[in-house]
């Protein structure tokens, strides 16, 4: 693990807050007549040191920390519910496959069940692709687990690229930083320089290690995690429902080839068959994705415009804000994903931190990653993949019935039993994290939240 510059692992760093951002969607704008300075957020009186760093203020970047892996299985370990059902992953088996794949050819993957106040309850998949970054798919109605259901196929929303696990100085935008500065003739504050050197600014990050709460950002939970294959993809075959193939094999990759680098190859031919070899997720099941012509851009969406507030004055005398007329950019923006715009009002910001907070929005717009994290597979933001449940790879034969009609069953091979009972995302009130065994609703007591507002109207894909 990467470990920072300075040696106090829990010194707080002050900077401007306009450069405090929570964990994905962007960070939410302070209210009216909230005053500038941090304010420290409220964090269960039961952990046994008090003055422990929170997880809001290290995502926040306001902490510092040397060892986020440690940090973070004892942060979870401490809230450990009972087994009543369901898989579990032990912590050392999940501080084991961290460590496993911190490197550049990394194959880690992770499901986090996002319960975010604009987007509503999602499923981030989120697939290592190099030594610090991950791309990520928001998926509306987690992964399909049903080979016969009438609603087999999901929309697959690329969001931004994250950080991985590890959290390092952001050198990028200290430069950004910099220069802008320069060139409006403005003094950094002393607490963000550094002698001879250009400014250091903690980056905000949301990693694979995560279960988080918030009433900004909602409940975040690992709903799986584990490590994926890329199987050949025989973009020649009709694709006449999903698959319908059963000639693949791992020797049409070389086997000197990481399954990183499988990944880079097959998203930029915009087809890509993996295998996820999760705790919860049941034994060979393998996902196809497509991305289909009619939806493959090739640049970044351009900048949404700003939603601006009228006042009208109440009855009483009052002033009272009411919200002019959305974009159709920030609709599309809102409509799913961890990225969701904020609604939230942008008075009380100065002018200074506005032109910065434009400035580091605009880079990850242009790029398309969080800070500290790099696209280098090349991610379009909220480009829709095809995704469906490869029913064959993942052990599954179409079987032809009397009435015409065929259903998928359980194949064999070799005598062995492929295949799995059919299981079914059940959303935020019934689903529990692999390494905790919390809901959503426990993630939120756990960290002290309770005026959040979630987004109604989500249901399960049961048929």
């Amino acid at each position: 693990m990467a470990s920072s510059d300075n040696d106090d692992s829990s010194k707080p760093l002050t900077c401007l807050t306009s450069l405090q951002a929570p964990i994905s969607p962007p960070r939410v704008k302070r209210p009216r007549n909230q005053p500038s300075e941090t304010v420290e957020p409220r964090h269960r009186q039961s952990h046994d040191n008090e003055n422990a760093p929170t997880l809001a203020a290290i995502e926040a970047g306001e902490i510092q920390i040397q060892d986020h892996l440690s940090f973070f299985s004892s942060h979870l370990a401490k809230a450990i519910r009972p087994i009543t059902s369901g898989p579990r992953l032990p912590i050392d088996d999940y501080i084991e496959l961290y460590k496993r794949n911190c490197h550049q050819h990394g194959r880690h993957f992770v499901v986090h069940q996002h319960d975010h106040p604009v987007a509503g309850v999602h499923y981030d998949l989120r697939l290592q692709i190099s030594g610090s970054s991950s791309i990520s798919f928001a998926i509306m109605y987690g992964l399909p687990g049903n080979p016969n259901s009438t609603r087999l196929n999901r929309n697959a929303t690329e969001t931004r690229v994250h950080n991985l696990w590890v959290s390092e100085w952001n050198r990028l935008n200290a430069f950004l930083l910099l220069r802008f500065s320069q060139s409006m003739h403005i003094s950094l504050p002393a607490s963000v320089r550094l002698e001879n050197q250009p400014p250091v600014i903690p980056m905000s990050f949301q990693n694979h290690l995560i279960e988080t709460a918030s009433s900004t950002t909602g409940s975040m939970l690992i709903w799986d995690t584990g490590e994926y294959s890329i199987l050949p993809y025989h973009g020649d075959r009709k694709q006449t429902d999903d698959e319908l193939s059963d000639d693949f094999s791992d020797e049409d990759y070389e086997p000197t080839v990481s399954d990183s680098e499988r990944l880079h190859h097959a998203f930029k031919n915009r087809k890509i068959r993996i295998r996820l070899h999760g705790t919860r997720l049941p034994r060979g099941y393998t996902l196809s994705m497509r991305l289909l012509t009619v939806n493959n851009r090739h640049e970044q969406p351009k900048k949404p415009v700003r939603k601006r507030r009228r006042i009208y004055p109440s009855s009483g005398g009052t002033n009272s804000s009411q919200m002019t007329s959305v974009s159709s950019a920030e609709e599309d923006q809102s409509s799913l994903g961890a990225d969701a715009v904020s609604t939230t009002n942008d008075e009380g910001v100065t002018a200074y931190e506005r032109e910065l907070e434009d400035q580091e929005d605009e880079q990850v717009r242009l790029t398309n990653a969080y800070p500290g994290a790099t696209n280098s597979i090349n991610s379009i933001h909220q480009r829709k993949w095809y995704l469906s449940m490869d029913r064959y790879a993942s052990g599954f034969r179409p079987q032809s019935l009397s009435d015409g009609t065929r259903e998928w069953v359980r194949r064999k091979e070799n005598d062995t039993l492929l295949g799995f009972e059919p299981f079914f995302v059940k959303g935020r009130d019934h689903e529990r994290s692999v390494v905790t065994g919390r809901t959503a609703d426990d993630v939120m007591q756990d960290e002290d939240v309770d005026n959040f507002t979630g987004r109604k109207g989500w249901r399960a894909v049961l048929e």
